[in-house]
């Protein structure tokens, strides 16, 4: 698709910019999407079915990682599974973007449009659900380490903990929803027939 390593720069070969007659009677600048349009193959019934589920999910996944965050018990020291989850809010940020971007009409999409929406919500979810998978394999070295005595936790289990722990499964769980409804989306190219 000719993408240029620069992130910047990596749809300029989808654009070409052209000159006409403009109104005033000067010559003006156009520019004119040439590259390959993006269709879903999906009927509109089912791409609106899709967005919506997708749209909800990311939300879930927002509430739950601010709710395990503001819900793990203090002292947070040793805590270092926390710093994971943080961290996923970067992707749940970028899902929320794509999630505004989505689009349940089923017409051709730019690539650019395409990629910012769809394939965006679908890597940020995969990114997503490999911090979190971090925070939870972090969660249970803990405290199987403080169970078997290996070091004494600075505060017991608690039912905080707990939450903190099924804030993480709810945050899994919908980062495979979203992830397998954008595998859902079906698409095919098609050549940009239009006329410079």
């Amino acid at each position: 698709m000719g993408k240029i390593v620069g992130r910047r720069y990596r749809y300029t070969s989808d654009y070409k910019t052209t000159r006409y007659l403009g109104p005033s009677g000067r010559e003006e600048k156009r520019i004119v999407y040439i590259g390959k349009w993006i269709r879903p193959l999906n009927d509109e019934s089912q791409l609106r079915r899709i967005v919506l589920i997708a749209r909800v999910f990311v939300a879930v996944t927002l509430i739950a990682v601010l709710f395990s965050l503001f819900i793990l018990p203090p002292p947070a020291e040793g805590k270092w599974y926390v710093i994971a989850l943080v961290v996923s809010l970067f992707p749940i940020a970028y899902e929320v973007m794509s999630a505004f971007l989505l689009s349940a009409k089923a017409e051709k999409f730019e690539r650019i449009k395409f990629d910012k929406s769809f394939i965006r919500l679908r890597t940020s979810s995969v990114i997503c659900i490999v911090t979190v998978l971090l925070a939870a394999v972090g969660l249970i070295v803990y405290w199987a380490l403080a169970l078997f005595k290996v070091f004494e936790p600075p505060a017991p289990y608690s039912l905080r903990d707990a939450l903190f722990a099924l804030g993480i499964i709810a945050v899994l769980a919908s980062s495979f929803i979203i992830n397998n409804q954008m595998k859902l989306v079906r698409t095919e190219e098609l050549e940009n027939n239009t006329k410079l």
